[in-house]
Parts: structure tokens; C-alpha cells; sequence
């Protein structure tokens, strides 16, 4: 809630990137935004500073309440409040056991609209309570312990926390204990696990690691802030006791709705079972290193994905990178095409066995080329977001799309095999999303000091991709290219 503050007042220290300052409208788009389904296209609802009193949406063993965060008068809720309102979640919860109408925004967008609808038109509360998760701040997941993701196959630590916030594991475990229409859910585990979770169509990541940063820095030791739930004043609690509480959110079901939720669990856990995440924590040396080599840490990771690609598939994969466009009024990203000649004769050279300094040359000049590139599509000098744009206007306006954006050179080049994006921040901390094409990999990385830490993600039901295997030849790759530097 301070973060809001900052946000709204105008007080937060605007995002710089060497040394030019960034839009900061997306940190606007956080809080009480959300994505409303419909029959042919969604409605996007932005929040800001207009929720009021505020509240937050927390959702434990499926069921929902909503939650004020402060007082009548104003007054923010102390942490000892706020952790008796969770308490009080907790016990509810176990009281009123429900299905998981939340899944059912798990579902594809048309079917979920339908069922909204129909969801909204069984009775006035049902309304009521669908606008309230819209207009919350955000939804606090409080997960329920799964003994399942930490038996049987054998995952890290870190993995096992990706699937759980990412998705919840499947169905008897916690994906119905989500809302994924909410612009931003906070997922927290029994275990301790915690991690955002939020729809990607308003924000990008940037200012969610800030804000977590934010969170950390101010709740960290010696911070100042009462770490204790027994630290706030007894009279002040006792002056707020009946005035704030937790409120119950039920749903009205009828079979055919229940039906509905059962199909939503079976489509969820199909879905969970063929996405393959794994998380790689890469602790041989960090972007310390390679900036003591005179490279740029990103491109430099981006050639370690590029070799480790083209050692398993013999093939140089179109290559997707968002660039920021924050520069720009309102800016989101552009595309950096990683893959380039400079990247193929490196990859090649070194499969090859070319010698060492061969190879020292072609990788300098592959980071060089792609460090370039990427200032290019910062600058606004990149093609995709343009292309895109003539493609959406002619679709908008009936017109036939330009050949050139039909032709089979382009569609391949964007049929992006490496969908990846670099996250950076000085905590242990990344992120992790699904493969842009079925046949690909999804990559996000953490390149910090000491070590890269990176979510990697692919579909089970193509069979030639694995996450696993491609985190190791990644790693396997990063130490070749040490000793090609060095």
C-alpha cells in the first residue's frame, strides 16, 4: 500500500535506463486493473487511484472474501489488523467449503465469457461479488499445502515455486485458488513460497520488480517496520474490532454451472500437465564477469541460448527479445531479433570446433551486433511493432494483408522458437511464462552478479523440446563460452 501511495502521489523516482528517464504509466495500470471477457473481445478495465475505500480480494481454499485495507477514517491498517483479517480468512474458509469458480477463468477466452455471463445472470449477488473482485486492489492468493509437488519426480526448489505460482499445480491443488482475469494476484504458499502472478496485457515486468524490491527493502532486517503480530496497540485494535473484517464472498451455483467449473478443472490440469517448467540456477559466474570481459551481459546470455539451441536442434531458431520502449510516451516494448548472421557464423564456428580465436572473434562480434540491435529497437528503430501495426490496420479496415506479411520468409522469422526477456534485479528473483509456439522455448533470465538464474519453460506434447535438457545445455554452453573469454 505504500507502494500505491508513491505511485499516486507522484512520489516515486522515475525508472531511468542510461541515464534517460522512462514513461511511468504502466506503474499506474497495477492496482484494481482487470480484464473482463467477451464474446469477441475483451474489456480492459484500468485502475489507478479511483478505489474507494480500497480493498484486496483474498482467496483461500477457493472461497473469496474481500478485505479493506484501511480504516473508515483513512487510517491504513496496521500489519497486526491486517494479519487478524487474513486469520479470520483462514478460519472462514475452512467453514464454507466451495468449488473453485476461479478456475473458470482458466478457461479460453470465448468459453469464459459465455460463462461469466451466465455466472453474472444467476442472481444479484453473484453480480455483485464479480464486480467487487474487478474493482479490488488486487488478489491475495493464500495457498493450501500440495504434498504431490514436492513427491515423486524430482525438481528443485525453485521449480517446484514457479509451477505453484505460475499456475497452482493443477486443480487438486490450488489453480482454482487464483482469478486470472485480475491484472495482479499475489501468490503465497504454506510453505512460504511468494511470487506475483499478473496479466500481461497492461504492464511488463519491470515495474513489478520494482516494486518487490520495494517490498523487500521495506520489511527486510532493520527496516523499521513491526514484524511482530502482536506489536500494534491494544487500543487502537480494540477501537477498530467490528469496524473492519473480512466479508465472506459466495457464489450462487446451479448443476449447470457446476458442470461448467468441472469441465474448467479438467481443461487446467491438461494444461498444467503439458507445460514443462524448469528453472535454472547457473552459480558459476555472474554478469561481474562477463562486464570484466568488456561484454554486455544480456547479449552475451542471449548467444549462450542461441548455442544451446542450435547444439540440440542442428538449427538457428528465430528468436524473439522485447526491448524496452519506455523511452516513449506510453511506450511498451519492440523486438530484438537475436538470431543474426554474426550469432549463426559464432554458433556454427564453435559446434565446428573452429579455433579459440576464431571463435573469441565471432562471439564479440555476435554480442556487438546484437547490443546494437537492441539500442536500434529501444530507440524506436525497430520493424516488428511497425509490421504488426500495417498488419492490424489492413485486418481492421477489411483490407487484404500486405503479401510481404504472408510471405513464408516472414512467418517463419516469426514463428518464434526463443521467446525470452531479461529481468533484471539484484534479489534472487525471476520470472517464468510459456513458449510463444508449441515447437519453442519460453526463456526469461536474471543475469546477476555471481550468478543467472533463468525460467525456462516448453510444451510436454511436442516432443522434441525439454526444458530440462535445454537448461543444462545452456549452462553447458555458458562454461564453453568462459573459456573462450578468458
Amino acid at each position: 500500500m505504500e507502494f500505491r501511495e508513491l505511485i499516486n502521489s507522484g512520489q516515486l523516482e522515475p525508472d531511468s535506463m542510461k541515464g534517460k528517464p522512462l514513461c511511468m504509466s504502466q506503474y499506474l495500470k497495477i492496482f484494481g486493473s482487470y480484464r473482463v471477457p467477451g464474446n469477441t473481445h475483451d474489456e480492459i478495465i484500468v485502475g489507478g487511484e479511483k478505489e474507494d475505500p480500497p480493498f484486496i480480494v483474498v482467496m483461500h481454499r477457493n472461497v473469496l472474501f474481500q478485505v479493506p485495507v484501511q480504516h473508515e477514517s483513512g487510517e491504513a491498517l496496521s500489519q497486526h489488523e491486517l494479519f487478524q483479517q487474513l486469520l479470520s480468512v483462514v478460519t472462514q474458509a475452512t467453514a464454507h467449503p466451495t468449488v473453485p469458480v476461479g478456475i473458470l477463468t482458466s478457461q479460453d477466452r470465448t468459453t469464459w465469457a459465455r460463462t461469466h455471463k451466465a455466472l453474472a445472470m444467476k442472481c444479484k449477488m453473484n453480480r455483485h461479488h464479480l464486480e467487487l473482485v474487478q474493482k479490488s486492489l488486487f488478489v491475495l492468493c493464500l495457498d493450501s499445502p500440495n504434498e504431490a509437488l514436492n513427491s515423486g519426480k524430482k525438481k528443485s526448489q525453485l521449480t517446484n515455486s514457479s509451477r505453484q505460482v505460475m499456475h497452482g499445480d493443477g486443480s487438486n491443488a490450488n489453480s482454482g485458488n487464483r482469478w486470472f482475469d485480475k491484472t495482479l494476484q499475489l501468490i503465497v504458499g504454506a510453505d512460504g513460497v511468494c511470487g506475483w502472478n499478473y496479466e500481461h496485457t497492461l504492464i511488463e515486468g519491470p515495474p513489478l520488480f520494482r516494486m518487490m524490491e520495494y517490498i523487500v527493502k521495506q520489511t527486510g532486517a532493520g527496516s523499521g517496520h513491526q514484524n511482530s503480530h502482536t506489536s500494534a496497540s491494544g487500543n487502537n485494535i480494540a477501537k477498530h474490532a467490528t469496524e473492519v473484517r473480512a466479508k465472506h464472498m459466495p457464489f450462487e451455483l446451479d448443476t449447470p454451472l457446476v458442470e461448467l467449473i468441472d469441465s474448467a478443472k479438467d481443461q487446467m490440469d491438461m494444461l498444467v500437465k503439458d507445460v514443462d517448467l524448469e528453472v535454472m540456477d547457473f552459480d558459476s559466474y555472474g554478469k561481474d564477469f562477463i562486464k570484466s570481459r568488456k561484454l554486455s551481459p544480456d547479449s552475451y546470455f542471449q548467444m549462450a541460448i542461441q548455442l544451446a539451441f542450435y547444439r540440440l536442434y542442428n538449427q538457428v531458431p528465430p528468436t524473439y527479445e522485447s526491448a524496452s520502449a519506455r523511452q516513449f510516451l506510453r511506450g511498451r516494448t519492440e523486438t530484438i531479433r537475436s538470431a543474426s548472421e554474426e550469432s549463426a557464423n559464432f554458433v556454427e564456428a564453435l559446434v565446428a570446433k573452429a579455433g579459440a580465436a576464431t571463435v573469441k572473434k565471432l562471439l564479440t562480434e555476435a554480442v556487438k551486433a546484437h547490443k546494437a540491435y537492441g539500442a536500434d529497437a529501444s530507440n524506436g528503430n525497430g520493424v516488428d511493432r511497425h509490421l504488426l501495426g500495417l498488419k492490424l490496420t489492413a485486418v481492421e479496415h477489411g483490407m487484404n494483408i500486405p503479401a510481404f506479411l504472408m510471405d513464408v520468409g516472414y512467418t517463419t522469422s516469426t514463428h518464434w522458437k526463443l521467446s525470452t526477456s531479461q529481468g533484471n534485479s539484484d534479489l534472487m528473483a525471476f520470472m517464468c511464462y510459456g513458449p510463444a509456439v508449441a515447437d519453442g522455448y519460453g526463456c526469461c533470465y536474471n543475469p546477476m552478479k555471481d550468478r543467472i538464474i533463468a525460467g525456462i519453460s516448453s510444451t510436454r506434447s511436442y516432443a522434441a523440446t525439454n526444458s530440462r535438457r535445454f537448461a543444462e545445455t545452456v549452462a553447458d554452453s555458458l562454461m564453453d563460452m568462459r573459456k573462450i573469454v578468458e
